[in-house]
């Protein structure tokens, strides 16, 4: 940009420049998002490619074509997402238990690319992992500064189930759109927030949760007068049309509204008071042999679940809490966090998937880039994170037991 003119003040000669209008106008705050994101995110995909390749060595099996290499990511729930895209739901009548929104996603972009739905997953997930470390790397950066925004997305891709925003799960389409609903509240186009966390309830059931920080931000910034509340207010119309709609499908389909549900006893899922899944899991880790694959695996959902807790504990106390007008990003974290240690999944799976959920739960990694100011803490972090992430990645691509 070359200056428009030029002005002296106090004998200094001060060069003035023309705003930039139009598109690069909006887009210059988001180019810092953008290029931080990338690093992060581009060093993701390539360890994980590798370790998608290295995983034949290990099995001592012949090294596939290039299009199966993918193959070591297709377990556990990512079968399901895939099926549903290939053939519907009705192909397995327990797939229903999964939301809609990803797999009709991963539908749509594999009738454009080559390959089966899974190529299409892995390019739906990665484009939305991009996208959530850039909305995120921007909320944190308007709340807090740049340097504690850089440092939530590093400390995210750190975490040990990280890789799982990279897989074909629905995880970072989620996450990202929660993270935009938030984003976009705070920007005050409460619209555009309500579309975001109607999309979230499609992806997943917790999105109908952003409800209530969605809310909590608008009366805010109304000081909490309903005096002041105007037609803005219908926008939280939408927030349930996701689930609305899977609904009015199950019911056409299956004659059930709440099929999705019913889908859930696959699983032997129960609800409990909050806390029950956490205390009998903590009991449970003393009952079982030392080490072996349950108790590893407890051990490792109890620690995730109290370290989620504890974080998000320090954003309302200590040196790091949050302003009051910050609550929103807490209580975005306090409400799934509270409903998944209401769940229990049957053959004393207490809190499982749980440090998976984790990823869903910003505030934490904001609290922790906070932390992480001190480059001890971050070094610390970064190092445990990654070492816990290659254990974890291996034992998911081996496919020889449950990871989260």
């Amino acid at each position: 940009m070359s200056p428009s003119s030029t002005a002296t003040v106090d004998d200094t000669v001060v060069m003035t420049y023309d705003e930039p209008s139009g598109w690069r106008q909006r887009l210059a705050p988001w180019r810092p998002a953008l290029v931080a994101a990338f690093g992060s995110w581009l060093a993701a995909n390539v360890a994980y490619v590798v370790a998608s390749v290295y995983t034949w060595r290990v099995t001592k099996t012949p090294a596939p074509g290039l299009p199966d290499i993918g193959n070591t990511w297709h377990h556990q729930d990512a079968t399901f997402y895939t099926q549903i895209a290939e053939r519907g739901y009705h192909a397995n009548p327990d797939s229903v238990a999964f939301y809609p929104l990803y797999p009709i996603t991963v539908r749509v972009v594999d009738w454009v690319l080559p390959g089966r739905a899974l190529i299409a997953a892995f390019a739906v997930t990665t484009v939305c992992a991009y996208l959530l470390l850039v909305v995120m790397f921007r909320l944190v950066e308007t709340e807090f500064d740049t340097r504690v925004a850089g440092r939530s997305i590093a400390f995210l891709a750190a975490f040990p189930t990280a890789f799982f925003l990279f897989g074909a799960y629905n995880e970072s389409m989620f996450v990202l759109l929660c993270v935009a609903s938030l984003y976009a509240a705070r920007r005050s186009n409460f619209w555009l927030a309500g579309a975001f966390a109607g999309l979230a309830g499609g992806t997943r059931l917790f999105g109908l949760l952003l409800a209530v920080p969605v809310a909590w931000e608008y009366l805010r910034q109304r000081d909490g007068k309903l005096g002041r509340i105007r037609w803005d207010v219908l926008s939280f119309g939408l927030m349930p049309l996701g689930l609305i709609a899977y609904m009015i499908y199950c019911k056409v389909s299956w004659g059930n509204w709440l099929a999705f549900v019913d889908a859930q006893k696959h699983w032997d899922r129960q609800y409990t008071w909050p806390g029950h899944a956490l205390w009998d899991g903590m009991k449970a880790i003393g009952g079982m042999p030392w080490l072996n694959e349950w108790h590893t695996l407890t051990l490792f959902e109890v620690a995730a679940t109290l370290f989620a807790i504890v974080l998000t504990v320090l954003g309302f106390v200590g040196p790091w809490k949050f302003r009051k007008d910050q609550y929103y990003l807490l209580l975005a974290t306090v409400l799934p966090l509270l409903l998944t240690n209401c769940t229990i999944v049957g053959n004393n799976r207490w809190l499982m998937s749980a440090p998976r959920f984790v990823l869903e739960y910003t505030a934490i990694f904001i609290v922790l880039a906070r932390i992480g100011k001190s480059p001890a803490f971050e070094k610390v972090y970064i190092a445990a994170g990654y070492m816990l992430q290659a254990l974890m990645l291996a034992t998911f691509l081996l496919d020889v037991t449950f990871v989260a």
